[in-house]
């Protein structure tokens, strides 16, 4: 039988979701007003992620980049004649961003940097009582993001993570349908992130050390590693893991990151996750990919495809399976821009800030410390600093 199609608004109807959570309706002059104010940002880190963040919030309405920092004059160059052509401004330059941070005209930061510079500026940035976008990983050990999710609290301004995929409207839609119970409770979780890029970027770059990047579970993979802690609310309590990090030593031979790793994560549930992350795969559909998948008692959901495969017996309307569809698939970029220049605007504390970025940071750091010493690691480890 064919998978039962819903589109969004089908979805919200037999979920009882309804269109409430929407902010449809006519809003206060007030509001109309805050809406409208224009905010005054600054951006640190203008190479490929800063760039494709800049261009995203070009297209938020009542938002003034009025600053570009970057250590590469071409990059910064590039950067503000892009503002400029969108806005008939073009912001000034500076290579420094503590000399955007002094600034009392730029009250909003919106950060992309190597990972081993975040936890530096985004420290740096709250201390100046500014609203923070900062990339992820929000830091790479278990002090520095103590230290964040205190300071945030304390400074009180918007501190958003950017991960956007928390702002795509299938992977809401597909999360809210798993916490409803369409397959239980799950006892099996399977997540890949397969590549084909091979060493990826350039040799010496800092993508390829670990110091610098935190090793792809850190500098990539927390992505996932949010969506599962997001739909299953808790992080693993344990892992092992193996994998090998030799693989590109001819051609990079002072890379250190990760080729390939696998962990199996255990949960106080009961719950069993395996991960693998890997660039060695050829370049074909059948061996790219990247998921999370749930598997329980009535059936499993992958939510990254919002598809649902029943159990004999266990569907709701007797259809075997079901796809989850969106009429809404703008960039999610987009989205969490949008939502965080809201926050600064209203107030309201971000979809996704410290905390969350605090837990994606754990995760990853078991992971790793499993990957790396190839045994279990519990998370009490990581938590005692020996991560």
């Amino acid at each position: 039988m064919e998978a039962q199609r819903l589109d969004r608004r089908g979805f919200l109807a037999a979920t009882g979701t309804g269109i409430a959570g929407l902010a449809i309706g006519p809003k206060s002059p007030e509001a109309i007003a805050r809406n409208r104010q224009t905010v005054p940002c600054g951006f640190v880190g203008v190479g490929g992620r800063g760039t494709a963040l800049l261009k995203a919030t070009l297209e938020v309405e009542h938002v003034n980049v009025v600053s570009i920092c970057d250590i590469d004059p071409a990059n910064r160059a590039k950067a503000s004649e892009l503002a400029e052509k969108a806005n008939g401004e073009r912001p000034d330059q500076a290579d420094d961003w503590k000399k955007l941070l002094a600034r009392k005209d730029i009250t909003t930061i919106i950060a992309a940097l190597p990972c081993d510079l975040h936890y530096p500026m985004y420290r740096d940035a709250l201390a100046a009582g500014k609203h923070l976008y900062g990339e992820k990983p929000m830091c790479l050990t278990v002090e520095h993001a103590d230290a964040l999710v205190k300071q945030s609290q304390q400074v009180g301004t918007v501190f958003q993570i950017g991960f956007q995929r928390r702002f795509s409207e299938p992977l809401k839609s597909a999360i809210k349908l798993f916490q409803d119970g369409i397959v239980g409770q799950p006892f099996d979780g399977r997540g890949v992130r397969y590549g084909s890029g091979g060493p990826h970027r350039k040799p010496g770059e800092w993508f390829s050390f670990r110091e610098r990047s935190g090793d792809w579970m850190l500098e990539q993979a927390v992505h996932n590693f949010d969506v599962f802690t997001w739909a299953l609310g808790e992080l693993p309590v344990s892992a092992y893991g193996t994998g090998r990090q030799d693989l590109f030593k001819d051609w990079d031979p002072k890379r250190d990151v990760s080729d390939y790793y696998t962990a199996i994560l255990n949960y106080k549930s009961g719950l069993s996750l395996s991960w693998t992350h890997t660039w060695v795969s050829p370049p074909h559909s059948n061996f790219t990919q990247s998921h999370e998948q749930l598997v329980g008692p009535k059936g499993a959901i992958d939510l990254s495809k919002g598809f649902v495969a029943f159990r004999k017996d266990s569907s709701p309307d007797g259809n075997p399976t079901r796809q989850l569809e969106s009429t809404d698939r703008r960039d999610s970029t987009l989205f969490a821009l949008q939502s965080f220049f809201d926050c600064v605007r209203t107030g309201q504390p971000p979809v996704v800030g410290a905390k969350e970025g605090r837990d994606a940071t754990l995760f990853g750091l078991l992971v790793r410390k499993a990957v790396y010493e190839k045994r279990a690691v519990t998370m009490e480890e990581i938590l005692s600093r020996t991560g």
